[in-house]
């Protein structure tokens, strides 16, 4: 029942609810703006009860329907997915514990900045650190971490975002995957969600992203900036000057035949030591030197 809805009634209550929910399914957008607000034109109350209508409505009949009612659905990542990214995007090959401490790191400085989940996968507090499990389950193979074996054309990232990973590998891309879990040992998110458990005890508890949000924004830097700065001024990379500074040409600039004569410091109040007391002091006839 493609573009149609069924029966709607709007009780006195001012709820509303529809007789064939299947066709509503199909255009979940639809259904989420049709509020009772909107459904009043449709439906009419009775005395004391409710009436019933039926709308037979195609979203297609109109430019100016279809403005009011479509909507741009955007598909979140998946923590496989941004772990293809990271993958592209690091060193020709990854070890698992590296990319799950990548995957944490980007997850958590995203959380940080926008207060979204960049995927919707928990992050379990391992006992070897911050473990998302489908990953870990889908890249146990060797073959699975290469950064050739990457197909990232179906990911879409926003700049913003693709920025911000390029940071987190920046910061932390450069560590191995024993410094990492060894960072994240020591850090609040990870030990919040381990509570009393021994370093050595196993642990299925997801770490929150509240505590993942408020530690990293309270604690850390990315790229020399806090959360709130990359919030406010916008997550880019500071890249390096494109201009190098030619030393030898400076020089060459310089007249070869320019003589600064006697006085090379270009008029600069400096004396002979022969006019002093023979250790280089020049003395003003007109001071008194008592202490000399």
């Amino acid at each position: 029942m493609k573009g149609q809805v069924g029966d709607v009634t709007q009780a006195g209550d001012g709820r509303v609810t529809f007789s064939d929910e299947s066709s509503l399914s199909a255009n979940a957008a639809w259904r989420e703006r049709y509020t009772p607000c909107r459904i009043g034109c449709l439906a009419r109350l009775g005395c004391g009860g409710t009436s019933r209508v039926v709308v037979r409505a195609r979203l297609t009949r109109q430019a100016s329907w279809r403005r009011d009612h479509e909507r741009e659905v955007v598909q979140m990542l998946t923590a496989d997915d941004v772990a293809s990214v990271i993958l592209e995007r690091s060193a020709p090959w990854s070890d698992a514990m590296r990319l799950q401490k990548l995957l944490y790191y980007v997850q958590a400085w995203h959380l940080a900045v926008t207060d979204e989940p960049l995927f919707p996968e928990q992050i379990k507090a391992w006992k070897q650190g911050p473990v998302v499990p489908q990953v870990w389950h889908s890249r146990r193979d060797q073959a699975t971490r290469s950064a050739n074996a990457q197909h990232t054309g179906h990911i879409h990232l926003d700049e913003m975002t693709s920025n911000l990973i390029d940071l987190v590998l920046a910061r932390y891309g450069s560590m191995s995957g024993e410094e990492l879990s060894a960072l994240t040992h020591v850090e609040q998110p990870w030990l919040n969600a381990r509570g009393d458990l021994p370093p050595d005890a196993e642990c299925r508890t997801a770490i929150s992203t509240e505590d993942m949000a408020a530690y990293y924004r309270a604690n850390r830097k990315l790229g020399g900036r806090t959360a709130a700065d990359l919030a406010i001024g916008g997550v880019y990379i500071r890249g390096a000057r494109d201009e190098s500074v030619d030393i030898d040409a400076i020089l060459d600039s310089f007249p070869e035949d320019d003589d600064p004569g006697e006085d090379p410091w270009g008029g600069a109040s400096l004396e002979s030591a022969d006019k002093g007391d023979g250790r280089g002091i020049h003395l003003e006839p007109w001071r008194a030197y008592s202490d000399l």
